[in-house]
C-alpha cells in the first residue's frame, strides 16, 4: 500500500488558506460587533474576531516568504507594514464619515463583507497563481 503524495506546493499553500479562512471566520464577528444587542454578545464576538483576525495576521509574513525570493525578503516585509499602517489609517477616519449617514451598525456590516470578499479573491488567486509564484521563486 503506497502513502498519498501531497505536493509541496500544496503544502506551502496552507498558508494561505490559513489566512483566508481567518478571514472569512472573522466577518461574522466584526457585522456581530457592530449589531448585537446585548453587551455580552458584543464582547464574545469581540472575543472571536480577536482569535480569528489573529490566525490570519500570524500567518500573513511567513506567506510572503513562499513567493519572495529570499534576497528581497526584507523589502516585502517592509512594504507590508507601509501598506498596512497606510490602510488601516483610513479605517476609523471613513468610519467616522460615514457614521452620520450609514450609521456604525452598517459600516460594520459592510466592513464583513469586505472581509468575505477578500478571503475569495486570496482563495482564488492562491488556487490560480500561487503554484507559479512558488516554483518562480523555488
Amino acid at each position: 500500500m503506497r502513502w498519498p503524495t501531497i505536493s509541496i506546493v500544496a503544502i506551502e499553500r496552507r498558508v494561505f488558506w490559513l489566512i483566508a479562512l481567518g478571514m472569512l471566520l472573522a466577518a461574522p464577528c466584526v457585522h456581530l460587533i457592530g449589531n448585537s444587542d446585548t453587551l455580552f454578545l458584543t464582547k464574545l464576538s469581540a472575543v472571536g474576531f480577536g482569535l480569528t483576525a489573529g490566525l490570519a495576521l500570524a500567518n500573513l509574513y511567513i506567506s510572503s516568504f513562499d513567493v519572495v525570493p529570499a534576497d528581497t525578503r526584507s523589502s516585502a516585509v517592509a512594504f507590508m507594514n507601509l501598506s498596512a499602517y497606510l490602510t488601516s489609517g483610513f479605517a476609523p477616519l471613513f468610519t467616522g464619515v460615514w457614521k452620520q449617514t450609514l450609521g456604525i451598525h452598517r459600516v460594520m456590516s459592510y466592513a464583513s463583507l469586505l472581509l468575505v470578499a477578500a478571503a475569495i479573491l486570496l482563495f482564488g488567486a492562491t488556487r490560480i497563481l500561487f503554484p507559479a509564484d512558488y516554483k518562480r521563486v523555488h
